[in-house]
């Protein structure tokens, strides 16, 4: 059964049940934590929808009790079910609301009195954009940034629908032409790295792009043993906002 934004809801009736379940095989919760934000997730559930941020706030407070001890995967799950969705969209609000959080306080504020969910996917490119302005900006003009990035998002937008109907031309030292596939993929995946590491300091981003890879490697892909791998810094053939550099056109 699909969910409708806020009326029946798949499995909800029993999803209580399901996750004390999965609480009691995997963590410990002495104190009761867990079962607090459980039970706040419960009562989410209905109007999940009216704030996808609140309910990625939820779900990534959840989370963090099965980061070492495993079982999110199952949560994720569980929950879906419930909402009618797969566990991969679960683990998405959760992952859209923690880069979200990245924001200094004053324009997350500032967006959700806009009516701006920060972790909607319809305003990734707006969270993006306020995440590569400098933060102390952003914190002293959240109005003014903010108008910034939703001019800039459109632009954007209106820049991408403009390119896939042009012929190929050349501007600068770019050509605006048509990418392959996995170009279009790589280059996306480029821009999570990118925009997930973007308040990170240079020194720090390696270090904490590995640690957030071992990670996944462990709760998503399966891998328990250690990889051995070599990273070697190497030139793409896109500039920064993916389009094709002219050496590499001909």
């Amino acid at each position: 059964m699909k969910s409708d934004g806020g009326n029946n809801l798949g499995n909800l009736p029993n999803l209580g049940a399901q996750l004390l379940k999965i609480e009691l095989e995997h963590i410990k919760d002495d104190d009761g934590t867990a079962a607090g934000v459980r039970e706040s997730i419960m009562e989410a559930l209905p109007q999940y929808r009216n704030s996808r941020y609140q309910f990625g706030k939820l779900l990534s407070a959840y989370k963090v009790f099965f980061i070492e001890e495993g079982g999110w995967l199952a949560t994720a799950a569980a929950i879906g079910e419930a909402l009618g969705c797969d566990e991969r969209t679960v683990r998405r609000i959760a992952e859209d609301y923690d880069r979200a959080s990245k924001l200094p306080v004053e324009a997350l504020d500032a967006l959700q009195t806009q009516g701006i969910d920060p972790a909607a996917k319809k305003n990734t490119a707006i969270v993006s954009n306020l995440l590569s302005m400098p933060r102390p900006v952003v914190q002293s003009e959240p109005v003014e940034s903010i108008a910034q990035a939703v001019k800039a998002a459109k632009a954007e937008k209106a820049a991408t629908v403009k390119k896939s109907s042009e012929p190929v031309t050349v501007e600068g030292d770019a050509v605006l032409a048509s990418l392959t596939r996995e170009e279009k993929q790589l280059f996306k995946k480029r821009l999570h790295i990118r925009n997930a590491l973007s308040d990170v300091p240079n020194g720090k981003k390696l270090e904490e792009l590995i640690a957030a890879l071992e990670e996944e490697m462990y709760e998503v892909w399966g891998e328990r043993d250690s990889k051995m791998i070599t990273l070697t810094p190497r030139p793409s053939a896109l500039t920064l906002d993916g389009q094709r550099k002219l050496e590499d056109a001909a």
